[in-house]
């Protein structure tokens, strides 16, 4: 009948019936057992409450649940009577069910469920309720439930407050009884909730009580104190190997920095600093056990052998920093003992030659330091620590510079020195792994630095950072292209990276090739690098037609909607017509010659400094005879740019 009623395949009337006829077996004794010996109760699912129900019978549930608080200390039941009643507590208390753990707090059923972890089955007196060899473990896993489901800080603070009031009561209870309830109770605390139990072992006077009464000449109270010293330490039987280890560390490191005193043979003072490292690094391991292993390390650090194997045991390293990181204070002193031995941050008191010579003579012992010791070999140590896990630091106080270089003027955010001394953590922050947003700070600060003198450019030249830089053009980021040619136009004001243009590569070429792009910050920032560029270089400047499309990229800036970049474009063409004769006459048996006459047309007040400069070509280009000035043509429509205007008085000329 079970197998038919718990079988997913078979007709559901079928199981429906054989479930009815279980239930009206269950009713009595005799089916009741041999569904218990048939394992029935771990067939049936959990089910969840009907959260409406549930609402609708608050007050008929709340009415239960009191009954129930008051029947787990009555002293008229059994104790098969009282587990039973507890364990119904446990099987509603979760917030999945009926939620009565928060309840059960406000009914006084913490001080209820204390009252069964301290009862004492050898302890009889008057008031004793009955108990089971289980029920104080049943209670304490009720408690451990309650705490479970107290899911903010409040509430675990007022579950707290409930076993503080209990503990207080008895202990200021003068009868010896009342301690010895609280001891046992707390034994309970420590099998259940865990971290109430030690918080409340860790406070004054209650390890002091327990040894006292470990101490007694009663055998239940030390028994009593016994139980409960084991329950806090339960965890140390694990580490009595580890700390025989950590005795032996103490023995070998007995000599101290003195090198020739060996308590062991050679090599076994690094074999147990490899041992005391497999506990530190391998997953898993208590915090306790870790604890001795970084305490066996501090001494054995003193050995200098040791000092060098471990340092370069990245492992062991991260592992010592991450258990500081607990912030247990008798584990944070066997870490930061091991740093010190490692970098050899100790005050040594120098001993004077000639008292070391004396001591010999009086055949006194001279301890001798390690070569290990040196201070060669101390640098390295101090390095290697100093340089372990701070590449996110370095990063994020690169990103902090960038956002100081950005936001606040770079002469009083860097001045003086720190103005230089800031390039490299800056041009460290150009890294393909960074992220989008610090690379476009990182530009943004190194542009402004390039403004401010030779000096930082000629820094940014020499920590070769005009590589890093320029990589940033070839990028499909709009913003870091446009961040990357601003830099380069602050940095073409520098002798040498001008230098560099001139060389064999396609860096003008390139810059050229960007005049055309939408983005106008960039044509911008490329068409002023080119500027300063070629009036600077006539090399610079026959470099601007080795590009194919050399002439579109002309039409693009004498043309283009952007006065600026426009004023930028014609100031470009003049210098390449006054810097080399034969790329002016390349330029002029093009159109270009029409386009800059017709710019000296427009009349447009925005476009003035173009229109004069596109003036100025064309006198350059007639000095250099390279066009003339048309005289005779009746015909010719275009007005004569060269004339110089006559001053005429505007007034009598409209009257």
């Amino acid at each position: 009948m079970m197998e038919l009623a718990f079988d997913i395949g078979a007709e559901r009337s079928k199981r429906e019936t054989a479930m009815s006829n279980l239930v009206v077996l269950a009713r009595e004794k005799a089916g009741a057992d041999v569904m218990f010996r048939e394992n029935i109760a771990t067939r049936v699912e959990d089910s969840k409450p009907d959260q409406q129900l549930v609402e609708d019978n608050k007050n008929e549930i709340d009415t239960i649940l009191t009954c129930l608080v008051y029947a787990t200390t009555d002293r008229t039941i059994t104790g098969e009577a009282r587990d039973a009643v507890v364990e119904l507590l446990i099987r509603n208390a979760h917030h999945q069910t009926l939620n009565w753990a928060e309840r059960l707090i406000e009914q006084k059923g913490l001080y209820r469920l204390m009252e069964i972890c301290s009862e004492l089955e050898e302890y009889k007196y008057e008031s004793a309720m009955p108990i089971t060899p289980s029920s104080r473990t049943i209670a304490s896993v009720c408690l451990a439930r309650i705490y479970e489901n107290m899911y903010y800080d409040e509430a675990r603070q007022r579950f707290i407050a409930h076993i503080d009031e209990y503990i207080r009561d008895k202990l200021l209870n003068p009868e010896f009884e009342s301690k010895v309830r609280v001891v046992v109770a707390l034994t309970s605390f420590l099998l259940g909730p865990l971290d109430v139990g030690n918080t409340i072992f860790a406070r004054d006077g209650i390890m002091q009580m327990i040894l006292a009464m470990a101490s007694d000449d009663e055998l239940l109270h030390q028994k009593v104190a016994s139980e409960c010293l084991i329950a806090a330490a339960s965890k140390k039987d694990k580490a009595k190997a580890l700390i025989a280890i950590v005795g032996l560390c103490k023995l070998g490191s007995s000599g101290g920095l003195d090198a020739s005193i060996r308590p062991f043979a050679d090599g076994s003072t690094v074999k147990l600093a490899e041992a005391c490292r497999r506990f530190l690094i391998k997953p898993g391991k208590d915090k306790d056990i870790r604890k001795f292993a970084a305490e066996g390390l501090s001494f054995l650090t003193l050995d200098a052998d040791v000092k060098e194997k471990l340092i370069d045991d990245k492992l062991a390293i991260q592992a010592l920093i991450e258990l500081a990181k607990t912030g247990d204070q008798s584990v944070i002193y066997g870490v930061v003992t091991t740093l010190v031995n490692l970098v050899n941050a100790y005050e040594k008191q120098e001993m004077l030659p000639e008292l070391m010579e004396l001591a010999k003579f009086a055949k006194h012992h001279v301890p001798e330091e390690s070569e290990l010791d040196d201070p060669d070999f101390v640098a390295k140590r101090i390095n290697t620590l100093a340089e372990e896990g701070t590449e996110k630091g370095k990063r994020n106080a690169g990103q902090a510079l960038s956002r100081l270089g950005i936001t606040i003027n770079p002469e009083q955010a860097f001045p003086g020195q720190r103005s230089l001394e800031v390039v490299r953590p800056l041009l460290n922050q150009l890294h393909p792994d960074y992220s989008a947003l610090e690379n476009f700070e990182a530009l943004l600060a190194l542009c402004n630095l390039a403004q401010m003198n030779d000096s930082v450019r000629n820094r940014i030249m020499k920590e070769k950072g005009m590589s890093r830089i320029e990589m940033f053009l070839m990028e499909d980021h709009i913003l870091l292209t446009r961040a990357a040619t601003q830099v380069i136009c602050n940095m073409v004001l520098n002798e040498d990276y001008i230098k560099w243009h001139e060389g064999d590569n396609d860096r003008v070429k390139f810059l050229a090739l960007l005049c055309e792009e939408e983005d106008e910050e960039t044509a911008l920032a490329c068409s002023g690098a080119l500027a300063i560029l070629t009036s600077n270089s006539a090399k610079c400047c026959e470099k601007m037609i080795t590009p194919s499309s050399w002439l579109e990229i002309l039409h693009t800036l004498i043309a283009n909607p952007s006065p600026d970049v426009q004023f930028r474009g014609i100031v470009i063409i003049h210098n390449m017509i006054r810097q080399s004769k034969t790329v002016a006459e390349k330029i002029f048996d093009t159109d270009v010659l029409q386009l800059l006459m017709g710019v000296t047309q427009l009349n447009d007040e925005k476009r003035s400094k173009a229109i004069e400069e596109a003036k100025l070509c064309l006198k350059t280009a007639e000095d250099m005879k390279l066009i003339q000035e048309k005289k005779d043509d009746a015909n010719d429509m275009m007005p004569d740019v060269f004339q110089q205007p006559q001053n005429e008085d505007l007034e009598e000329e409209n009257e």
